[in-house]
Order: C-alpha cells, then sequence, then structure tokens
C-alpha cells in the first residue's frame, strides 16, 4: 500500500515515531505530501514545533530576522534544501554531519548544565569549532550564509548565549564588539562583527601591542621584509589575521563584574 494511501493515524504514528531532533527527516516528511504537511500545520501552534526542532540542533536566526516575516518552519526547510545532504568536508562539517555535530553539543551543555546547577555552580560554555576557521580576510561569512546556511546559522556558543563581547588578543578593539540578539548569537554574528572591522587602519599603539604580544609569529612571518617591509604588511587587522591564525576560542564569564558580561575570545598562535 503506497504511504499517502495509509490512515491518517498511522501517519501521526509515524511522525511522533521521528525524533524531534532529526530535522532533515521532519523537513522530508513535511514536503512528502499536503496531508503530510497538514500534520504540522494543524496543530495550535505550528511554529513552536519548529523551533524546537531548530534549539536542539543548534541552528539560530540571522540578524534582522523576525519570526512575524520568517517563521523557523522557513529556517528549517532552508537548511535542509540548500544544506541539508552536502558531503563537501574540505572547509568544514556540512548536511548531517554538522546537524550531528551540534545535536551532540548540545547534549553535552545541558548535561554540564544539569551538573553545575546541582552544585551552585556556573556551567562551562564551549565554543564552536567553526569559529577557528580562517574566515577573515574576505566575505566568507556572507558567502556561507547563502552557500552553507547551517554553518552560518549554527550556535556559536553550546548552550547558546543572548549577549556577549567578541574580542581577541590581536591589539585592538572591534568597532562592533558587543553582540545582543533575542535568540542565540550564532556563527554569523561573530565572524560578520569580525570581518566588519578587518579592513580598519591599525593604529601604531595596536600594532606595537599585537607585535609585544605575538613577536615570534610575526617576526617568522616577516624576517625578510625588514621593519620598513613588516610595516606595509601589517596595516589592518586582516593583515594580522593572515599572519597570526586563530589557535583557540574560548568564552570567559566576567557576569559577576561590573558591567560584565561573556566575552568570546579569539586567542592567536
Amino acid at each position: 500500500m503506497a504511504l499517502h494511501k495509509l490512515p491518517p493515524e498511522i501517519w501521526l504514528l509515524i511522525k511522533e515515531a521521528i525524533p524531534t531532533d532529526d530535522m532533515r527527516t521532519h523537513v522530508c516528511f513535511y514536503q512528502t505530501s499536503p496531508q503530510f504537511a497538514a500534520l504540522y500545520d494543524t496543530v495550535a501552534d505550528p511554529d513552536a514545533f519548529w523551533q524546537d526542532v531548530c534549539a536542539l540542533c543548534a541552528i539560530g536566526r540571522l540578524p534582522d530576522e523576525h519570526p512575524s516575516t520568517r517563521s523557523w518552519k522557513d529556517i528549517a526547510i532552508e537548511c535542509v534544501e540548500v544544506d541539508g545532504f552536502c558531503e563537501d568536508s574540505s572547509s568544514g562539517p556540512c548536511g548531517e554531519a554538522l546537524l550531528e555535530r551540534n545535536r551532540e553539543m548540545m547534549r553535552q551543555a545541558a548535561i554540564r548544565t544539569h551538573n553545575a546547577n546541582a552544585l551552585g555552580k556556573c556551567p562551562s560554555i564551549e565554543t564552536n569549532k567553526l569559529l577557528r576557521r580562517d574566515f577573515y580576510g574576505g566575505p566568507t561569512s556572507e558567502a556561507d550564509k547563502d552557500a552553507h546556511p547551517m554553518r552560518a546559522r549554527s550556535y556559536a556558543t553550546f548552550p547558546g548565549l543572548t549577549h556577549c563581547v567578541v574580542d581577541g588578543d590581536w591589539g585592538r578593539l572591534l568597532r562592533r564588539s558587543r553582540l545582543e540578539s533575542q535568540y542565540a548569537i550564532t556563527v554569523y554574528d561573530v565572524l560578520h562583527a569580525i570581518q566588519e572591522d578587518v579592513s580598519e587602519p591599525l593604529r601604531v599603539g595596536e600594532l606595537w601591542e599585537y607585535l609585544e604580544d605575538h613577536e615570534n609569529c610575526a617576526l617568522n612571518a616577516l624576517s625578510n621584509r625588514g621593519v620598513r617591509g613588516a610595516l606595509d604588511r601589517l596595516r589592518t587587522l586582516g593583515d594580522i589575521l593572515h599572519i597570526c591564525y586563530v589557535k583557540e576560542v574560548v568564552v570567559t564569564d566576567t557576569t559577576e563584574l561590573e558591567g560584565g558580561t561573556y566575552s568570546i575570545m579569539f586567542y592567536l598562535k
């Protein structure tokens, strides 16, 4: 018997057997036929289900996206249609591999939070490994938003943060270092904040601070250029990020301090 000829009760049993965090299967099931789509669309709050799916997969909203104009269902469908069956791992995980990694990071975050709460402590927060990629020299983050929406929409941290400061030991503060969102801050949010600043000229004091912290890295890369050549080569934050790559990205918690918040710190090699 063809699947669409089965009684609606059987369709509902199939839908309920799919784990909530299995975004790809839910989207495919939804798009199979109007009868299946009705199982999702006729409940009291259809988008609440899709919001749960996205949250369990650590998939968030991009800036200026409001639920009134772009639903969580639309976001889930976009991710699966554009990126759900991607197998191009040359520039990082995508497709089901990325969804599975996000799900596992969210599960681990839930366990850490539960254990920390039981001990009256603050849970540790892990950063997304996608932040360690060399996105900083060009408009990769902008392009990724369309080519790989799962990467761009993935949470920057596990669990997700709704406010943080982006900073690094590169000798300067970003113009838009403080990020705030009603929803979890995404990989795109963080990388876009950095990319907005990569072409800004460095001041002498900022360059000196960078060289003090990364003398070996800078001298090895610029050893044959001399002082003038080095200064010509190190004009912007983007120049620095091409010479000293990101070694690690960590979250520091300063919320107990006056005016404190979480900081996503980039440490260069």
